[in-house]
């Protein structure tokens, strides 16, 4: 994919390069087009920098999501939805497509907490890790993907009952902040937003 301050997107794929070779220029190079590699190349490419981003996964536009699982985790998920971490015990789902894991996943956002910044502070000597200092960045990406607090109609009919066991074991309700416009409750959020309410890559 290349973008360029003018806010245009071309993609590319092996499949639409006629040739079989490419010859592309940029000032810059991202690897990953997940929330990650996406962020980078829009503010480089806002700062008028040409920019190419490298994907290993397909492009698959929102209009051809199947809502199918099977179907997803064979295209949109790194092996298939089978990656494990080293000792096998764990399933590690990972997108693997144009957009990576904010194309499949259940939109939740959250801050990075006080507690982590301390810890990279300390362990990695990224002292102006401070929280003052992202909160800026943390509401900027917020504006910029819709990230907001569940609305009523998002709830669930279970959630009633959970607040109610929360209320009597003296623990705070939180609600759940997602990147998501006008949910439609269709429950595709793992196998991709057809109807992109989604704010994914």
């Amino acid at each position: 994919m290349t973008t360029n301050n003018k806010n245009t997107l071309n993609v590319h794929t092996a499949s639409s390069i006629a040739s079989g070779t490419l010859s592309l220029t940029a000032d810059v190079i991202v690897i990953g087009s997940g929330a990650g590699g996406a962020i980078n190349a829009y503010e480089l490419a806002k700062q008028g920098k040409k920019v190419i981003v490298l994907e290993a996964g397909p492009y698959v536009p929102s209009s051809e999501f199947k809502e199918m699982m099977a179907v997803a985790m064979g295209k949109l998920y790194e092996e298939e939805g089978g990656q494990s971490n080293t000792h096998g015990d764990i399933t590690v789902l990972q997108g693997k497509c144009v957009g990576g894991s904010t194309v499949v996943n259940a939109a939740l956002c959250f801050r990075t907490p006080d507690y982590y910044l301390k810890k990279w502070q300390k362990d990695f000597g990224l002292t102006n890790l401070t929280l003052e200092t992202m909160v800026p960045y943390f509401e900027k990406v917020e504006k910029n993907l819709h990230i907001t607090p569940n609305a009523a109609h998002e709830t669930s009919a279970g959630a009633a009952y959970i607040a109610k066991g929360l209320n009597k074991l003296d623990i705070n309700i939180g609600n759940a902040r997602r990147n998501i416009k006008d949910c439609a409750l269709t429950g595709f959020c793992f196998s991709g937003c057809k109807t992109d309410r989604q704010q994914s890559m």
